[in-house]
C-alpha cells in the first residue's frame, strides 16, 4: 500500500498493511526546520513529511478566518489597524455596517518561539444589537478552495490525502466571537441569545460546504476543542454543545466528506458523545500532564465506531525525550491504537518548531517497526 491507500483505509475502519504513521505538521515547524521564513505551505510541508517517510495527509489552513467574514460585502466594510512591538502585536477590527459597527482587538503575544499566544480583550459581539448586524449583513463565508485543492491534489501526487480545516464548531466560533466567560453565561441564564448565536454560525459554516466537496478534498477537520472536559461537564457539553456539533458535523458527513474531529485538551468524559456527532474519527487524545488522553481506554470505548487518530506527546516525549523513552512510548502506543484498524499514529497535537528532527525520525521508525497487520 501507498500512504493514500494506508490512509483511507484506516479512515474507512478497515485494516490497512500497517498503522499509518502521520504527525501533525504546520507551517512554523517546517519554517525552523528548513531555516527560512518563506515556505510553501503545501509543497514545502509535503517534501518534509515525505523526506521523514510520513504517510502523507495534508493538513492545510486555507479557512483561517472561521469566525467572521473578513472579506467585504455591500454592507460590511472590514478596517483593521495593527500595531506591532517586540513582544507582542495589537490588531484592532472595526466592521462597519449600515446601522452601527462593530469592535474587537486581538493581542498576540511573542515568545522564543514565532507561533505566539494569542487572545481578546474586545469581542465583536457584546450585545443582541452586535448579533442583529452580524445576521443582517456579513455575507456568507468563502474562500477560494479549488485552485489550492488542485495544487495540494497535485502535491501529494497519489500518494497522500488532503484534508483541509474546516470552520470550527459552532460553540469555538461563539468563543471567537462573544467571549469564553459571556458564552457560558448565556447559555445557562440567556439560552435564547445563546441558540441564536450558535444556529447562525452553524448556518454561516455551512455555506462553504457546497465549495469544499467541489474541492475534492479527503477528509475534513473540524475543531471542537474550546468546550473541553476540563471546561464543561458531560452534562453541558451534552445539552448544550452536542446538538449543534451534531447538526453540522452530519450535515458535512451527509454530502460525502468524513469528518476527523479534533478536541486537543480534555476529551475522555466525552467519547461516547463525540460518536453521536456523526464525526468519522476523532483525535487527539492528548495523555497527561497535558490533558486526560488514554488510547487503550477510547479504544476500548468507542473503537468500533470512531477511527482514534493520535496521540504521542509531542511537547514532553517527542520535544525532548531520549530515544529509548521516544521509542518506548511509541512502540506502546502503535500496540494500544492497532488492533482492529481504525487507528492513525500521530501528534497529540501540532509539532513544535524546536523538535530535534532525529526525535521524529526514532518515533517514525519505531512506529513502523511494529505496525504492520
Amino acid at each position: 500500500m501507498n500512504s493514500r491507500e494506508r490512509l483511507l483505509a484506516a479512515f474507512r475502519h478497515e485494516i490497512p498493511d500497517r498503522v499509518p504513521v502521520s504527525f501533525f505538521i504546520q507551517d512554523y515547524f517546517v519554517k525552523a526546520l528548513l531555516g527560512r521564513d518563506q515556505i510553501d505551505p503545501v509543497d514545502d510541508v509535503v517534501r518534509v513529511c515525505r523526506d521523514l517517510g510520513l504517510d502523507i495527509m495534508l493538513r492545510p489552513e486555507w479557512m483561517d478566518t472561521t469566525y467572521f467574514t473578513k472579506v467585504p460585502g455591500p454592507s460590511w466594510d472590514v478596517e483593521v489597524h495593527t500595531e506591532r512591538g517586540q513582544e507582542r502585536d495589537t490588531e484592532r477590527w472595526t466592521i462597519h455596517t449600515p446601522k452601527g459597527d462593530l469592535h474587537q482587538t486581538l493581542i498576540t503575544a511573542y515568545g522564543r518561539q514565532e507561533y505566539g499566544f494569542f487572545g481578546w480583550t474586545e469581542h465583536f459581539i457584546k450585545s443582541e444589537h452586535d448579533l442583529d448586524l452580524f445576521e443582517e449583513y456579513e455575507p456568507p463565508l468563502s474562500f477560494e478552495l479549488r485552485e489550492r485543492m488542485a495544487h495540494a491534489i497535485e502535491a501529494v501526487d497519489g500518494d497522500g490525502i488532503v484534508a483541509p480545516w474546516l470552520p470550527d464548531c459552532p460553540f469555538n466560533q461563539g468563543f471567537f466571537l462573544r467571549g469564553l466567560e459571556e458564552m457560558l453565561i448565556d447559555a445557562k441564564i440567556n439560552f435564547p441569545f445563546y441558540d441564536r448565536l450558535m444556529r447562525f454560525r452553524l448556518r454561516q459554516s455551512l455555506t462553504l460546504l457546497p465549495e469544499v466537496i467541489a474541492s475534492r478534498a479527503d477528509l475534513g477537520c473540524v475543531g471542537g476543542n474550546v468546550g473541553n472536559a476540563r471546561l464543561v461537564s458531560k452534562s453541558f457539553y451534552d445539552r448544550l454543545i452536542l446538538p449543534y456539533d451534531q447538526a453540522y458535523i452530519r450535515a458535512v458527513e451527509s454530502a460525502g466528506l468524513p469528518v476527523l474531529f479534533h478536541n486537543c485538551g480534555y476529551a475522555m468524559p466525552f467519547l461516547e458523545s463525540y460518536v453521536e456527532t456523526g464525526c468519522r474519527a476523532f483525535e487527539s487524545l492528548t495523555p497527561p500532564p497535558n490533558a486526560d488522553g488514554d488510547l487503550a481506554e477510547a479504544k476500548r470505548r468507542v473503537g468500533k465506531d470512531l477511527v482514534l487518530v493520535g496521540n504521542l506527546d509531542q511537547i514532553n516525549l517527542l520535544r525532548v525525550g531520549s530515544r529509548d523513552e521516544i521509542e518506548r512510548a511509541t512502540r506502546a502506543t502503535v500496540e494500544a491504537g492497532k488492533p482492529g484498524g481504525g487507528f492513525v499514529l500521530s501528534t497529540a497535537d501540532h509539532l513544535y518548531d524546536e523538535t530535534p528532527i532525529d526525535n521524529l525520525r526514532w518515533a517514525i521508525e519505531a512506529a513502523i517497526e511494529v505496525g504492520a497487520y
